[in-house]
């Protein structure tokens, strides 16, 4: 089941932009229709049900890629594995609504709302969506990725028919919880693109394999539900800490600054798509020269990442100072910081394409993602009190940057750690001018560094490995190296 990975990640990339339009769209337009508060109460709901669906639905779908992917090599189909992965989400769904209801009354308790309403929404956002993700995933196994490239565009357009109930309630005076409307856009937006992928997948089931592929499945996930739930945590700790500390507005307004982030962030999920099932195939052939190739492309890709998100932190700057943002203006110091961090969570994305196709490196990858939400807990408590919601931003950036040094120590990244670690600071520093509110400062410096660190780069031939993915003609030779696109 060969595919090419670079134009596999080039059509993947086309389709996020397109997802990309509607995700501007929707930003755009919750500070015309949702206030901060309800807006924080809709990603208070949504965070606790992609946690629990993180630690109790999830965590096996790596281990059914894998699984998935090497029944390919085997018997030219995936019947066994999509069977075994079928009853673990059955099992796992009847533990997963005792605890979501228990979950879901605690959360309602907390924010003054119906338990059953949140409940409802709790238990239908994560049940959508982990049955979404598995038959994407399974079509995933195949190389066959045009539902993975269709369901952000699926989900957002779900999410904007919330924002126009919201708003046709308004116009008629309608009593209303924007927060669920939101919430119910979400789940039609997860419902239609699980239609999607199912209608797709072969639904060929071979049970009597399936203990066998279930045994192996949960063998190499088993340490995943605590590393899905802490990276599931460590995107929402921060907004449950400002609710906690300042107040569910402030929570709101968190929120907003972060969600506009996601629309730079939803860029790495197809990286990861396209390159982990070749990853797989290295690990599943030996093929120790191709995986040393594709860690020297990582750190290549970072690095010219890191050179460019001074530029990039800029442009979002200069933005945000020209946008009005009403009730959300508060947003524009954390978007601008948290921005900053894109590169971490860039290179850690690109690293995980190694550490999700070993079962050695899954396991320890588990003490590195659960420390680095001990790390964002312990300086969201030091700086929101301080200085509120741009300390939960720069807890956040700190975080992934603390993440990606142990992430690349652990899958040893060839190269110089110090310059990689000075390019991926860069826009950071340039960032955290904006708490002098000095745009001025944030242009002068963003643009000599990154002339700096291009004119380095460029010259000293570290990114080389990045621009032999870019199309003939682009910047690289017609041939790839080493034969491969």
């Amino acid at each position: 089941m060969s595919y090419d990975v670079a134009r596999t990640l080039r059509s993947t990339l086309l389709w996020r932009a397109a997802a990309l339009l509607l995700g501007v769209c929707f930003v755009a337009s919750v500070p015309l229709v949702v206030e901060p508060a309800e807006f924080g109460r809709f990603n208070v709901v949504f965070s606790a049900a992609q946690v629990l669906a993180a630690a109790l639905l999830l965590w096996p779908n790596q281990g059914f890629l894998r699984q998935a992917r090497q029944e390919l090599h085997e018997t030219g189909g995936l019947s066994g594995s999509l069977a075994a992965r079928l009853a673990l989400h059955l099992a796992l769904s009847v533990l997963f609504i005792g605890v979501a209801i228990v979950a879901s009354h605690m959360i309602a308790d907390w924010l003054g709302l119906g338990r059953g309403i949140v409940a409802a929404c709790v238990i239908g956002i994560a049940l959508a969506q982990s049955t979404t993700e598995i038959g994407i995933m399974a079509l995933q196994a195949r190389a066959r990725f045009e539902t993975f490239n269709l369901a952000p565009i699926f989900q957002r357009a779900g999410q904007l028919c919330g924002l126009a109930a919201i708003a046709y309630a308004s116009a008629a005076d309608a009593a209303l919880h924007a927060w669920a409307l939101l919430a119910a856009g979400t789940i039609a937006g997860y419902l239609a693109s699980g239609i999607n992928a199912w209608t797709r997948v072969p639904v060929r089931l071979d049970w009597a394999s399936a203990g066998d592929r279930a045994r192996r499945i949960v063998g190499h996930s088993w340490t995943l539900p605590a590393t899905s739930m802490a990276a599931f945590v460590l995107a929402w700790v921060d907004i449950w800490l400002i609710n906690a500390f300042v107040g569910i507005e402030a929570a709101g307004v968190y929120s907003f600054a972060y969600l506009a982030t996601t629309l730079a962030t939803a860029i790495l999920a197809p990286v990861v798509a396209a390159l982990l099932p070749r990853s797989i195939d290295h690990q599943i052939a030996g093929d120790s020269a191709s995986e040393t190739h594709s860690r020297e492309r990582i750190a290549s890709t970072v690095l010219v990442a890191g050179a460019l998100a001074p530029l990039a932190v800029v442009v979002v700057a200069a933005a945000l100072a020209a946008i009005p943002l009403g009730s959300y203006a508060a947003a524009r110091a954390p978007l601008v910081l948290l921005c900053a961090g894109i590169v971490f969570q860039l290179a850690m994305a690109l690293g995980e394409t190694v550490v999700y196709a070993r079962a050695d490196l899954v396991r320890r990858y588990a003490l590195v993602v659960i420390g680095m939400v001990a790390v964002n807990a312990a300086l969201d408590v030091a700086l929101i009190p301080l200085i509120g919601v741009e300390g939960a931003a720069i807890a956040t950036v700190a975080t992934y940057a603390f993440g990606m040094v142990a992430q690349w120590w652990l899958i040893r990244i060839p190269g110089r750690r110090l310059e990689l670690l000075l390019y991926t600071m860069a826009g950071f520093a340039t960032a955290t001018l904006v708490l002098y509110d000095s745009l001025a400062a944030i242009v002068a410096a963003g643009l000599v560094a990154t002339a700096a660190l291009c004119l380095a780069g460029w010259s000293g031939g570290r990114f080389a490995p990045f621009l032999a993915l870019l199309p003939a003609g682009a910047g690289r030779p017609s041939v790839a190296p080493n034969g491969e696109s």
